[in-house]
């Protein structure tokens, strides 16, 4: 990337209508000239195609390929983590990649469990209340034992549903919120069921 350079280069050109393949360039090495602002392909070749058969077949030492017009700083851009970033950052980012044509779903899905996840703490207490009127002869260890139960199907249950929401299996939003309305409706339940 700081050289500026890509080995083993392939670009395909698609029909716009029906996304079959038009041409196909290999380069064994491709370079940007500052100086014509293109990308310079060495050692390769073209094939162009006209109803699913090759029309065209042609070797090259050095070509220019003016219609890849993406300086090198478009393909140095950092791929990040979306919990490298805040909600703000994240956000900007999908729009990025969203306009760029690139599937947003999983990114999509952390993005509202950014919004999420800190609701977690108050459902928490919502279900621990119950349970420390409730303790009796169970004592302390049946509550820490109640607490991590509770807490690993809450994670294998966000888990389950951000996993299908990323895959477009379900709405992003409701895949980041689910688990907390589960657990607020379950809090809610044994709230209600508590002896006064």
């Amino acid at each position: 990337p700081d050289k500026n350079l890509f080995a083993g280069l392939t670009v395909v050109e698609l029909e716009p209508g029906t996304f079959h393949v038009k041409r196909r360039i290999f380069a064994n090495q491709a370079h940007w000239s500052d100086s014509q602002n293109v990308w310079v392909l060495e050692s390769g070749w073209v094939r162009d195609f006209q109803d699913g058969s090759i029309e065209r077949y042609q070797k090259f030492t050095a070509t220019a390929l003016p219609e890849l017009t993406e300086p090198p700083s478009y393909f140095n851009r950092e791929v990040r983590q979306a919990f490298q970033l805040s909600f703000r950052q994240l956000g900007n980012y999908i729009e990025e990649l969203r306009l760029a044509g690139f599937d947003v779903s999983a990114l999509t899905v952390q993005w509202y469990v950014k919004i999420a996840f800190p609701l977690i703490a108050p459902v928490s207490m919502l279900l621990a209340i119950p349970y420390a009127f409730r303790v009796g002869a169970r004592g302390a260890i049946g509550g820490v034992a109640v607490g991590l139960a509770v807490g690993i199907a809450y994670f294998s249950l966000a888990r389950l549903l951000e996993a299908m929401g990323g895959v477009g299996q379900m709405p992003p939003p409701f895949a980041a919120f689910a688990p907390d309305l589960v657990f607020y409706f379950l809090g809610m339940y044994f709230f209600f069921k508590m002896p006064t």
